[in-house]
């Protein structure tokens, strides 16, 4: 599960994700960036594509194909797509959170956990109290994650990067950017540290799960990056079945969670999520709304179970851009419209509206963070 929603294929729903005050979120956006840049601190204003530099530590907006054909390259750095006749080079880890008028949730989660997947792909990280990146040139061993090869550099701290990075952020509008770890672009190069700046898909509260006839196909489920291709096939043969995500089981048929999102429902007055044993991707946003039913006093279990315990149950997937949603529809082969099941028609219309005021108060609570 990527636990963003990938920009490549925004999703779609009837139901407009509600607002927040202006002022409230004019008050949160100061408080996360109390100022602008900062010694060699990037701006992003506009979309697009920065570069890592290790020799001026600072990102650089990369060149198009025209300048750089009129150019050398920037001291230290290759082009986004490396020399002619190269493939492009492949993405070994990626974060993505959203942005609203300069406010991001959990950013410290965000951080830390492209920080613990870029260790995990061989880029030794050094964790410290700003959880900085600086490329080095030096050989680490071959990543815990296996299959991507040995990395030719680690990323060793630098302590103002995270902030710099953060300060940088616009401060109006909606955006859904991506800091990456790419594969070397050239031959004796290093992994490189890149940062997309994007804008916001629209948001929604509901979606319909499309179930696929075959098991999730990813090869690194808890790090976010090299399966992100596999998930955005999966979600463009949702959208045939008027879904906007996929759902992802083991071979067994076991529930994992979404392509694109963490996946929890209620057992009457219990939350459940399922077994992160079962290769569960560690969802930012699912991880604050377990931590406070636990705050609560809700009892949290972690389940096994098939998709047919869900069908009739309240579920409710969570990510970093669409906050919470609820799942209204299962669908896919085995019935005549392609919808296997809707949780509502399983339960009275009082019931239902239950339903509904549980999922208002938790999202408007979300919503807040």
């Amino acid at each position: 599960m990527s636990e963003d929603a990938e920009h490549g294929g925004a999703e779609h729903s009837s139901e407009p994700r509600r607002e927040r005050g202006e002022g409230q979120m004019q008050e949160q956006a100061q408080e996360a960036r109390p100022d602008r840049g900062g010694p060699g601190g990037p701006a992003f204003e506009a979309p697009g594509l920065w570069v890592w530099n290790r020799r001026s530590q600072r990102f650089e907006e990369e060149r198009s194909a025209a300048d750089r054909a009129e150019g050398a390259e920037p001291a230290g750095e290759p082009s986004e797509n490396g020399a002619a006749g190269q493939a492009p080079p492949a993405l070994l880890a990626a974060d993505s959170w959203f942005v609203r008028d300069g406010h991001v949730r959990a950013f410290d989660r965000h951080a830390a956990r492209f920080t613990l997947a870029c260790e995990a792909q061989g880029a030794a990280l050094v964790p410290g109290a700003a959880l900085g990146l600086i490329a080095q040139e030096q050989e680490t061993a071959q990543g815990a994650r296996g299959g991507l090869g040995p990395g030719p550099a680690a990323l060793v701290e630098q302590p103002d990067f995270w902030d710099r990075l953060a300060r940088g952020l616009p401060r109006r509008g909606e955006w859904f950017p991506r800091i990456e770890l790419v594969s070397p672009v050239r031959e004796g190069s290093v992994p490189q540290l890149r940062f997309r700046l994007r804008p916001a898909p629209p948001r929604g509260e509901a979606v319909s799960l499309w179930v696929p006839e075959v098991p999730d196909p990813r090869t690194h489920p808890a790090v976010k990056g090299p399966d992100l291709d596999r998930l955005a096939q999966l979600r463009t043969q949702a959208a045939e079945w008027h879904s906007q995500d996929a759902l992802l089981c083991t071979p067994e048929g076991v529930v994992v969670e979404a392509a694109h999102a963490s996946l929890l429902w209620w057992e009457e007055d219990a939350l459940c999520v399922p077994d992160p044993r079962l290769g569960v991707f560690a969802g930012v946003t699912v991880g604050l709304l377990v931590e406070e039913a636990q705050r609560r006093g809700i009892e949290v279990r972690e389940r096994r179970v098939p998709l047919t315990d869900l069908l009739s149950r309240e579920v409710w997937i969570a990510n970093a851009l669409h906050g919470l949603r609820r799942v209204r529809a299962w669908t896919g082969r085995g019935a005549d419209d392609g919808v296997l099941a809707r949780p509502a028609d399983f339960v009275s219309g009082d019931v239902e509206r239950q339903r509904e005021r549980r999922f208002a108060r938790w999202s408007a609570w979300l919503e807040a963070q």
